[in-house]
């Protein structure tokens, strides 16, 4: 290693310090015409076809030059004289007398007694005899002799040597080739090919197999019927060169052949009628119907049936159950046949060793019959090139494979002329071929894709554009090629470790061809037709009864939930609105609350699903399970009713999501401001001892003056205003940032190639070419987005909030700071009070003060802030009675009013003039009384109402049991809230459901586009949509129902 690695290292020295000259390369003239495949070389050179350049043959060193030969890739004597070679110089010299050179020109030969001597330089023959050389193993003869060329070819005038007749059963005569007597003349010119079967311009056919299928020689035989065309459907017909050639004369051969004796000594003994030839017939009809996709009233498959009919042979006698004719190639499946492919195949697999590799093999057959051998099947149907890392990776048992792309059409057209039919058959264990079954879609029995009604087939051709040709010179009209091919494994489920027959779906597609707009003679798809699109599948699965049991069990249980967990939330909802009224809006919000219930319930149905297949699916070390199939044209039902529960999860969720929307921006709110006017007497009681307890003026309403107060001083409104815009600030808050769960997301599945988990391999990840499973896919991106959200919960819980900011619960000390209670009312009765009446006399005051009361609260020298006594907690669900509600929405469905005209005149100002418009005095008025009876109704001093502020009890803390009130009570009741249930009017609130909400937007579009980028930008375009319409409604009810100029709310 170290003397070659000085040898590379001095090589390239010598060539860097070569002369720049040395490293020129010169382009050379072409000397070879591509059309006609043929090099254009002076008479005096030849075809060098290593340089690819025409050299110059020399003067050949002797008495005669050197000339090129009639292929012109070399180099001979010319005019009688051999070549000789001495020193590597060519060297001609003359034969001796009476010798002519041989045809290669290296040696000479005497010329024999049949000849007529020495001419012109070589030995001549009779008018009627051709001059031979060799004998039949292509050695030298002693002489050259004349002799005859035999019934099946005729002598060249020009060369005096022998010609084949170029059709089968020609003899030569006079005239030239003719048919042998007892054989008919069919003409086909501008064939498609030239040589054997069918080929050239003339067929010669037996009379009395002929007379058997002339009922078949029509012109309608040789129409190509395509249907379901692309770029808009419909069907064309081609009058097929190929079928006008071929079938006809195949099929008299055929018949011959079939026709024969059946007894083995028959069979064994010699024959007019080559084997060969009559197997290569037989195919090449069988190719032909075939060519017509099994179409029944097609004259190929007509013909083959026939031929079936007039067989004599009958079936071969391995395998006994395949009634496979003799001489004729096996193309159906009939029901016997169709039935045995429910045993097993004679083949143990394994994830593991050499049983973990299954080997493939395909008979291939020209379209004229020709048998052109048999190879392993890999890339046979993988039209896509360089889609897949590894074009072999479906052989590996367990490993799905799916290669998809659009075609480009001259590679394609290449690759279709001429077609190449198949047969495919699985190897195994005993070294025997097990023939595999085709399903084509294009069959009318196959259209709805299930397996009870299937008609199975046995060849099948990859492209062909061959048959749509109309003659040589022509081009061809359409081409046919695999739109859809799905290689099906089933394993045993009792015994995982057998495999039924394999199943191979294919579904071809009909382009329809045009000459294209470049006007040099090429050919482009028609116009309509979109793209050239082709999918080649391989998937292993196996009967999942028994899963399917379980699972059904786990969706009935789930419906059983849906039920009772959708009852439990109606029967709080009348528990806590005592006489609610079944209208249109409660029946609408019952419904929203199905679809909430059953999106929650399915989605964890789907989620458990879809993890317990991921999980026992990937670790498994010998095989347990294959997943059910869930894309192609072999879907499950499994997979079928996953996808429509995922569907259904989504668009109950979406309903979901715009009723919580729609409630969390339509409910009541009412802000309750606690202060009064300064005591004029009082000049400075903000320094003293002005402090109050929570006992000391509870009773007091703020809108009731208190005695010795300067009405004139009023209250300031910017505190109302202030807290006004924190709740709306606040109505787009999240605990869970959906940003931070994206990119993360992304960075798992795709940087770090998490991704790839999700595809189709029994154990860890597999390789592009191995498709993505639906079932994996949602089993790991939902466990990401929910763990990521999990996580981000939990790091907010335990750190963020406690140690750095929460927003939410500083807006409810900002209501104690400014004086300011917040009523929401979330349902007809039911809804959450935010305790924020000062314990100072005063919040509307300056800085110092603020500071001065927050120190006073610090050192415990006033009452706590909580509306119980001795209490902090300041948030309460509240239940208020059908009374209380009566005159709430009386007070505001008046301000509503006055808010309703404010606006129109609002609506009618400039657009371009700046500034806040006035309100009514009656809207404020309005406004202000609303605000002295909520002030009473929370002191408890409104008349001939009660209202009870308690804790919760057990049940009430353990499942938000409303308590049980009286259905015509006026008593209202306060429970204390610690935990912050008022959090549910806020996105904040709900992060779990917008969770579920955000997984299914990803799943649904992940399931449609299988790309990562696209569903995440799919779902992050849902949260802005969801967050922006919520935020602007809010901002909306916030002005509506706190009678505020919609403009303070910045």
């Amino acid at each position: 290693s170290a003397m070659a690695s000085t040898v590379v290292h001095a090589t390239a020295v010598l060539l860097w310090a070569a002369p720049a000259a040395a490293a020129v390369y010169t382009a050379l003239p072409n000397p070879y015409n591509l059309a006609d495949n043929a090099p254009t070389c002076s008479a005096s050179q030849y075809f060098d076809i290593s340089s690819l350049q025409c050299l110059a043959c020399g003067a050949g060193g002797g008495v005669q030059s050197l000339a090129p030969t009639e292929s012109g890739l070399s180099c001979r004597c010319a005019n009688g004289v051999v070549t000789d070679v001495d020193g590597g110089s060519a060297v001609c010299t003359l034969c001796g007398a009476n010798q002519a050179p041989s045809s290669d020109g290296t040696s000479c030969m005497p010329c024999g007694g049949s000849t007529l001597g020495l001419i012109d330089g070589e030995c001549g023959c009779p008018a009627d005899r051709a001059l031979f050389e060799t004998n039949g193993h292509g050695a030298l003869l002693p002489a050259k002799e004349c002799g005859s060329c035999g019934d099946s070819a005729y002598v060249n005038t020009a060369t005096g040597r022998c010609v084949l007749c170029p059709a089968l059963h020609q003899m030569s005569s006079a005239v030239g080739c003719v048919c042998a007597p007892g054989y008919l003349e069919k003409l086909h010119a501008d064939a498609v090919w030239a040589g054997g079967l069918g080929g050239g311009g003339v067929s010669c056919m037996q009379a009395a197999a002929y007379a058997s299928v002339q009922q078949y020689d029509t012109l309608s035989a040789n129409i190509l019927t395509l249907s379901d065309m692309l770029g808009g459907g419909g069907t064309l017909q081609i009058a097929s060169k190929a079928f006008e050639q071929l079938l006809i004369p195949a099929a008299t051969e055929c018949l011959v052949a079939v026709r024969a004796s059946g007894t083995a000594a028959a069979e064994a003994a010699p024959r007019s009628q080559p084997l060969e030839i009559g197997n290569a017939a037989c195919n090449a009809v069988a190719n032909l119907c075939v060519a017509q996709l099994y179409a029944a009233n097609a004259a190929a498959c007509a013909v083959y049936s026939f031929l079936m009919a007039q067989s004599t042979l009958k079936a071969y006698p391995t395998p006994a159950t395949l009634s496979w004719y003799k001489r004729l190639p096996w193309l159906e499946y009939d029901s016997a046949q169709v039935l045995s492919l429910t045993a097993e195949v004679p083949l143990q697999v394994a994830l593991s060793g050499a049983a973990s590799t299954l080997t493939y093999v395909v008979a291939s057959y020209a379209l004229n019959g020709s048998f052109l051998g048999m190879q392993p099947f890999v890339e046979q149907l993988q039209l896509c090139t360089g889609a897949a890392a590894d074009t072999a990776a479906f052989l590996k048992v367990g490993s799905a494979m799916k290669v998809s792309c659009d075609l480009q059409l001259a590679p394609l057209l290449r690759r279709a002329s001429p077609p190449v039919y198949y047969d495919l058959y699985l190897r195994t264990a005993d070294d025997t071929l097990y023939p595999v079954p085709v399903k084509l879609l294009n069959l009318a029995e196959n259209d709805d894709r299930s397996a009870s009604n299937d008609r199975l087939v046995r060849r099948f051709f990859a492209t062909d554009a061959t048959t749509t040709r109309t003659g040589r010179a022509t081009a061809p009209q359409a081409i046919r090629y695999i739109e859809e091919a799905t290689l099906t494994v089933t394993l045993e489920p009792d015994l995982p470790s057998r495999i039924l027959p394999p199943l191979l779906t294919i579904k071809y597609a009909q382009a329809p061809l045009v000459p294209s707009d470049v006007g040099d003679g090429s050919l482009a798809a028609a116009p309509g037709v979109k793209a050239l699109s082709t999918t080649f599948r391989a998937q292993y699965t196996m009967d999942t009864d028994s899963a399917s049991y379980g699972i059904t069990i786990c969706f009935i249980l789930a419906i059983i939930c849906w039920g009772a967990f959708w009852f439990i939330l109606i029967y709080m909802q009348m528990r806590r609105n005592k006489g609610q009224v079944v209208d249109g809006p409660y029946l609408a919000g019952a419904v929203a609350t199905l679809c909430r219930v059953f999106g929650d319930v399915f989605f964890c149905f789907l989620f458990g699903t879809a993890g317990w297949m991921l999980i026992i699916y990937k670790e498994q070390d010998d095989i347990y399970v294959m997943l059910p199939i869930s894309e192609g044209p072999n879907m499950s039902s499994l997979a079928v009713v996953f996808r429509e529960i995922l569907i259904a999860v989504f668009v109950a969720k979406c309903v979901h999501i715009a009723e919580l929307v729609y409630s969390q921006t339509k409910h009541d709110i009412f802000l309750i401001d606690w202060e009064q006017p300064r005591d004029s007497r009082d000049g400075d009681a903000e320094s003293g001892g002005g402090a109050r307890g929570s006992g000391s003026s509870s009773l007091q309403p703020a809108g009731n003056t208190a005695a010795g107060a300067d009405p004139s001083h009023g209250v300031s409104t910017w505190r109302t205003v202030f807290v006004a815009n924190e709740w709306a600030q606040l109505q787009s808050a999240r605990s869970i940032s959906l940003e931070v769960s994206l990119v993360f997301l992304l960075f798992f599945q795709q940087g770090l190639g998490l991704e790839d988990f999700s595809r189709l391999t029994p154990a860890g990840t597999g390789a592009p070419g191995v498709p993505h499973d639906l079932f994996l896919r949602f089993a790991l991106s939902s466990f990401l987005l929910v763990a990521l959200a999990l996580v981000q919960w939990l790091a907010r819980w335990a750190i963020w909030d406690r140690f750095v900011q929460d927003r939410i619960w500083q807006f409810v000390d900002l209501l104690a700071v400014t004086n300011i209670s917040c009523l929401l009312l979330q349902e007809q009765n039911y809804g959450y009070y935010l305790h924020g009446r000062s314990v100072h006399e005063h919040a509307d005051t300056d800085m110092l003060q603020v500071n001065r009361n927050l120190k006073r609260e610090e050192d415990g020298l006033c009452a706590k802030r909580g509306l119980l006594k001795d209490s902090d907690t300041q948030s309460f669900e509240i239940f208020i009675s059908r009374e209380i509600r009566e005159r709430y929405d009386k007070a505001i469905r008046g301000a509503g009013q006055l808010a309703a005209a404010r606006a129109g005149r609002s609506a009618q100002r400039d657009p371009r003039r700046r500034g806040f418009a006035s309100s009514p005095e009656d809207l404020l008025l309005r406004q202000r009384e609303t605000n002295e009876f909520l002030t009473a109704f929370v002191s408890g001093t409104l008349e001939r109402e009660t209202l009870r502020v308690r804790e919760k009890e057990y049940w009430e803390r353990l499942i938000n049991l409303p308590p049980e009130i009286a259905p015509n009570t006026r008593e209202s009741i306060f429970l204390a809230d610690p935990a912050g249930s008022f959090k549910r009017l806020l996105l904040a609130g709900r992060q779990f459901d917008m969770v579920i909400f955000h997984a299914a937007v990803y799943a649904l579009f992940d399931m449609r586009f299988q790309n990562t980028f696209v569903a995440i930008f799919a779902t992050y375009v849902a949260d802005l949509l969801v967050r922006g319409v919520r935020h602007h409604l809010a901002v909306r009810n916030i002005a509506r129902k706190t009678l505020l100029d919609p403009r303070f709310l910045l």
